[in-house]
């Protein structure tokens, strides 16, 4: 038997079928397990991380809403993270006051990014946009440029959720990277139910969804052991 976890964001759906864990494994298969090597628990780690935003994103961003860079200039350029984290929070904060002035919410995800090899640290946000949302984000950060773009331009949420939850594991050439959201992004819990495992049947998306080819994954979990298979359904565009 098999659990099917179901987790519906806006215009996506996510599905994952494995194996249910067993008490009945013998102790050499269980010790197996557990010596899974650290990096593979790592990258499941960081797959999971990503997911996990893609959902958030999915949930609480739609098209027309804002991925935002923030770079320091010569003049400003932060020593080290601290004084980098600290010039974001003052921004976090003027953001959030100037929003307030016009009633309006901010919702937002963000990462604090340095490239080892040139030591220039950088800031990415997905934020949900307003009425001279723009106008306000350039008013709130005088440390370097802002360079926007609607947040469906960067592809589908998985696209961007990879980004985001970049690694020095998944991408060498960053020092450090760990992304943070505000408080009001809520991600749907996903419903589960036993099925039946059934081989090479096709996935057949509701009425109105297609699949994500991208976002296909079959095999053997490199931590757990048990095989799984993934994938997702995106909401078909009306124009």
């Amino acid at each position: 038997m098999l659990t099917k976890k179901i987790s519906v964001a806006g215009p996506l759906v996510r599905e994952c079928i494995c194996s249910r864990a067993t008490s009945r494994e013998p102790a050499t298969v269980r010790q197996a397990k557990r010596k899974t090597s650290s990096e593979a628990q790592q990258r499941m780690n960081a797959k999971y991380s990503w997911e996990k935003l893609e959902m958030m994103l999915a949930a609480n961003f739609v098209p027309g809403d804002l991925v935002v860079t923030l770079t320091f200039d010569d003049d400003h350029l932060p020593p080290d993270r601290k004084t980098a984290a600290a010039r974001l929070k003052k921004f976090r904060a003027e953001l959030a006051k100037l929003r307030s002035r016009k009633d309006a919410e901010l919702r937002m995800i963000w990462t604090l990014e340095n490239k080892s090899d040139a030591g220039r640290w950088h800031v990415h946000l997905a934020i949900n946009r307003t009425q001279d949302g723009d106008r306000i984000i350039s008013k709130a950060w005088d440390h370097g440029r802002i360079m926007m773009q609607l947040i469906y331009d960067q592809g589908k949420c998985q696209r961007l959720a990879a980004y985001l939850t970049k690694t020095p594991l998944t991408d060498k050439r960053l020092k450090e990277s760990h992304y943070m959201a505000s408080r009001n992004l809520p991600i749907p819990k996903p419903k589960q139910k036993i099925i039946r495992w059934k081989p090479f049947v096709k996935i057949r998306p509701p009425e109105g969804w297609f699949l994500d080819k991208e976002s296909y994954i079959e095999g053997i979990n490199p931590v757990t052991g048990y095989m799984f298979r993934e994938y997702a359904y995106l909401r078909s565009r009306r124009d």
